[in-house]
């Protein structure tokens, strides 16, 4: 992708230039031709090569001028243009008449602004951004801006070229959306724990064996079926963080599941008076490397799915990577690949290595998910335990809203 940069300011022209440069996009020389014709209106001290200087007593109907010959001469795919607001030369209402001109002469190709110049440049930015034109302080933040927005049309692209999108089965599209709607329809933004464990399971997610206990004899009889090392979560709507009000359990035994249940239901009491308690998770303990996956239903970029390090690592190393979806299987094990704990994955000095098919089949269910029912908005996956047999997701968070946001891409 090329960029036409325009400016009255050198120094920021060469900022915007170089930064561009590093985020992949061209900035291309401006050919001899082009560069000819409008050395016959500017003088020698305006610098033509790109970026284009037009010094600091240039006027607004210049900044069109070059506009119009780098676009219509098929130069460049987008505009950046910075503007150092200084009457008399740019005044703030002409320069905003010249750059909506200029974006409505330029259609398809993007164009932002940068805006300098204390209270003049304020003014103009506000202006702009009434227009829906992308205004920015910085010209580095200009250019990232613009690099962002032709990697995610190529992301598109490739999405679309793939043909027919991955889809779930009838049965499990039929199950998620019961789940959601009956958290929807109870005034609900947020699924219960074992909501959300039942949603990824709908989708073929393999989850940490569960049922949920609401008296010490279900407790008990949980723990028989699901043991023999368990943990024990209040489920609340109330509650965001469980292990702050003694509401969660680790290591519990069948044998003492009913007064770890009695334990948990007087922490929870104490701790957090009037907190709703809907019951306890009776939960198989796993093990292996901790990962999270997890995305969300923006509205700009639809359906969005990420993979990182999970547990505490999360937050210490902010390791993620980020995909469009649906994703392929293919795509999913890239993802895993772009960040740093996949060193850990595939068995760092000698340990043993974890099953990274399992853990892009995750991702490649997480991705259908969000991709099937745009009222998710958030989904975090975090834990999920893998290990050399299988991976398994054992936490999750579910934040649901009616009638969801960007429409399902197909």
């Amino acid at each position: 992708p090329r960029v036409g940069i325009i400016t009255n300011s050198g120094g920021h022209g060469v900022i915007a230039a170089d930064t561009a440069t590093a985020e992949g996009l061209e900035v291309p020389e401006t050919p001899a031709a082009i560069a000819s014709s409008l050395r016959q209106v500017f003088p020698d001290r305006v610098s033509l090569r790109n970026p284009i200087d037009l010094t600091g007593d240039a006027r607004p109907e210049q900044y069109k001028l070059v506009a119009q010959a780098l676009v219509k001469g098929g130069l460049v795919d987008s505009l950046l243009l910075i503007s150092l607001v200084q009457p008399p030369t740019m005044d703030v209402d002409e320069t905003l008449r010249t750059i909506e001109l200029i974006r409505d002469d330029s259609e398809g190709v993007p164009l932002v602004v940068v805006t300098i110049g204390a209270e003049a440049g304020a003014r103009l930015a506000r202006a702009l951004e009434e227009l829906g034109i992308p205004t920015f302080e910085l010209p580095d933040r200009a250019a990232r801006a613009l690099a962002s927005l032709f990697h995610f049309r190529r992301a598109k692209d490739i999405i679309k070229s793939r043909g027919p999108a991955l889809t779930a089965s009838k049965e499990a599209f039929v199950r998620a959306q019961e789940i959601i709607q009956r958290a929807l329809s109870e005034g609900r933004g947020k699924l219960l724990e074992d909501e959300a464990l039942e949603l990824l399971r709908a989708y073929g997610v393999k989850v940490a064996d569960f049922c949920v206990a609401r008296s010490e004899e279900e407790a008990s009889a949980c723990a028989e079926r699901v043991g023999p090392r368990l943990a024990m979560k209040v489920i609340s709507p109330d509650i965001s963080h469980k292990s702050d009000v003694g509401g969660v359990l680790v290591g519990v035994t069948p044998e003492t599941a009913a007064s770890s249940y009695r334990a948990i239901i007087n922490n929870v009491k104490s701790r957090a008076p009037g907190a709703r308690i809907e019951g306890i998770l009776v939960q198989r303990l796993e093990s292996g490397y901790e990962v999270m996956v997890g995305g969300l239903n923006d509205m700009a970029f639809g359906p969005v799915v990420t993979f990182g390090a999970g547990g505490l690592l999360a937050e210490l190393l902010r390791d993620v990577a980020m995909r469009l979806s649906p994703l392929s299987h293919e795509e999913a094990l890239e993802m895993i690949k772009a960040t740093k704990v996949y060193r850990l994955l595939k068995g760092f000095r000698g340990e043993v290595p974890a099953n990274i098919d399992a853990i892009a089949d995750i991702i490649v269910k997480v991705s259908l998910l969000l991709n099937d029912h745009n009222e998710i908005k958030e989904l975090d996956i975090n834990p999920i335990l893998a290990n050399q047999e299988t991976a398994t997701a054992v936490d999750a968070r579910v934040i649901v809203k009616r009638g969801g946001g960007q429409a399902v891409v197909r």
